[in-house]
Parts: structure tokens; C-alpha cells; sequence
């Protein structure tokens, strides 16, 4: 299931570094998801995901 994470998009013109989200993220590690853009990576059959931690949160769901 996916859970929105809340808050204000960020300004699209200014985004922050690394990861958009990880201002407002509950998951984020500050030194892994500030300092860059995470690759985008294949997640189960055919989704894509662009987080450094996506699978540590799956694995908190399963």
C-alpha cells in the first residue's frame, strides 16, 4: 500500500539536493537521501522506484 507523504510538494524550481522528497520524508536518512539523486531501479514486476531505501521500507510492510 502506498502511504502519501505529507506536506507541501517542494518549488519545482528550486528543488533540494538528492532526493525531492527528503525534506518531508518520515524515512529519509539525511546523509544518504541529501546528497544525491538515487538511480531508478526496478521494484517487483515492473515498478519503478527512485529511493535509496525502497526496499528497506518494503521490507517493513511484508
Amino acid at each position: 500500500m502506498v502511504k502519501p507523504i505529507p506536506g507541501s510538494m517542494p518549488n519545482l524550481r528550486r528543488l533540494p539536493p538528492g532526493c525531492a522528497y527528503h525534506p518531508r520524508c518520515p524515512e529519509a536518512v539525511e546523509a544518504t537521501c541529501a546528497s544525491a539523486l538515487p538511480p531508478l531501479e526496478t521494484a517487483g514486476n515492473s515498478r519503478k522506484v527512485r529511493c535509496a531505501r525502497w526496499a528497506d521500507i518494503a521490507g517493513k510492510a511484508a
